[in-house]
């Protein structure tokens, strides 16, 4: 790929997700993971912030006694600040460049024709942001969690400032929007209408962009 500005991963194909916390995008990338291995594609889930986690581990173990990939959702909650200003330092030096980079030279290790699913798409404020490099090499979709299949409102609200600004960004810049409301199996439930998705709107990009590699 190229170095300069936007990068290019040509045998690659990018799916980001994005959407405010707890919408279910961790969901929704286990899905499409199984989804497109049963149609014989090799997927990998990757993520703009794990640098950003390994980078804060020993910090907050060492100070708190917190795991940072802990999935408990108070522990998530309280290290949320600490873990957006230091992401954001990161951000304003690089203009939204730094997490994007930082996987696409991970991906260099990564087989010809593969998958990535990235469940943590947030930002697209800078001209060549996270938003950005997913589009140009795949498709990005946004979530958003209802009550129930009756309620307009959201179940998912904004965790905190810097998501308030940034989602309706990343939603209008967003390729697709999917809607889904609370279940208490999404991973059953939703299968057939993520199947559905897949077909009609993701498998021919991924089929075009690989057929000449």
């Amino acid at each position: 790929y190229s170095d300069r500005n936007m990068v290019h991963l040509n045998d690659k194909f990018v799916i980001g997700i994005g959407g405010v916390a707890r919408c279910g995008k961790d969901t929704m990338a286990r899905i499409l993971s199984l989804l497109l291995q049963e149609q014989g594609f090799n997927v990998v889930i990757e993520s703009f912030a794990s640098p950003l986690k390994y980078e804060a581990q020993e910090f907050l173990d060492s100070k708190f006694g917190i795991d940072v990939f802990t999935s408990y959702s108070r522990a998530k909650q309280g290290i949320r600040p600490f873990l957006v200003g230091l992401a954001e330092v990161h951000r304003l030096q690089t203009e939204g460049q730094f997490y994007w980079k930082a996987l696409a030279d991970r991906s260099l290790d990564l087989e010809p024709k593969t998958i990535i699913l990235i469940p943590d798409l947030r930002f697209g404020y800078y001209s060549e942001d996270e938003i950005h490099f997913v589009n140009e090499n795949g498709v990005s979709i946004h979530l958003e969690l209802a009550k129930s299949i009756f309620a307009a409102e959201c179940k998912s609200m904004p965790a905190n400032d810097t998501e308030r600004f940034n989602d309706p960004i990343l939603k209008e810049k967003c390729k697709i929007r999917f809607n889904w409301y609370v279940q208490e199996n999404p991973e059953e439930y939703y299968i057939a209408p993520i199947r559905s998705l897949l077909a009609y709107s993701i498998i021919h990009l991924i089929e075009s962009k690989f057929k000449n590699i």
